[in-house]
């Protein structure tokens, strides 16, 4: 593993948080694979492929929320890597609060140069309803 690797990787971490606390649709969708797949471990299923992270991502709503991505963990090997970080993520104007806290576990394939999710797997360990 290169740092060059190391540090492209921690970048695309964080600009997942960014875009989707922005509602960046595109930015956000182009930070997977063609068949990336995320799963928020809600009980809803993986979302998988460009056009289901879309639909996900066009129903975020600009500053709604803060995600905090902290101690990844990162093995690369070739084109091919894993992560494991924790999120947290800040939510709600009139209450803020921390809304969700998890693990996120991915998988990642570097693409014409680019590291890019193909699969993230949220595991939360506290989620605040409502």
């Amino acid at each position: 593993m290169t740092i060059e690797d190391h540090e492209a990787i921690r970048n695309l971490m964080a600009r997942s948080c960014h875009h989707a606390d922005a509602a960046e649709t595109e930015p956000y969708v182009a930070l997977y694979t063609p068949d990336g797949s995320l799963d928020l471990g809600l009980g809803a299923g993986p979302m998988q492929g460009h056009d289901a992270l879309r639909a996900f991502a066009e129903r975020r709503t600009p500053g709604a929320s803060l995600h905090l991505s902290v101690n990844p963990i990162v093995e690369v090997d070739g084109d091919r890597a894993t992560a494991a970080s924790y999120v947290v993520v800040l939510g709600g104007n009139d209450d803020p609060a921390v809304r969700l806290a998890g693990r996120y576990v991915d998988e990642l394939r570097k693409i014409d140069g680019a590291w890019l999710f193909a699969s993230r797997v949220l595991t939360p360990n506290f989620v605040k309803r409502g």
